[in-house]
């Protein structure tokens, strides 16, 4: 006679997913996290915002700013000069009488 097993209480696994499927819990008391994943694992304070509003002047982005600024002004001078330099050059070519 076969003993009658319903389909819930069979497991179909191998042996080894089964063996693997088991959590061991062993505390040997060594954390073998990196420095970095243990830091991330810790629970991170709330920023509290501060009482006063912070107005103080960011001068990395005034200065990024500033030197773009430089930069379009410096290629819209360099185009600038060039376009010139090329109507005078081709006006002069034009303007040469034949000996």
């Amino acid at each position: 006679m076969v003993p009658a097993t319903s389909a819930a209480n069979t497991d179909l696994r191998s042996p080894d997913s089964r063996d693997a499927a088991r959590i061991v819990v062993v505390n040997n008391g060594q954390d073998l996290r990196s420095p970095d994943g243990r830091d991330a694992a810790r629970p991170s304070s709330p920023r509290v915002p501060s009482a006063t509003p912070d107005n103080s002047t960011d001068w990395g982005e005034i200065g990024m700013i500033t030197g773009a600024v430089v930069l379009a002004l410096g290629g819209a001078g360099a185009v600038f000069y060039i376009t010139r330099r090329r109507t005078r050059l081709h006006k002069s070519d034009a303007t040469v009488a034949p000996s």
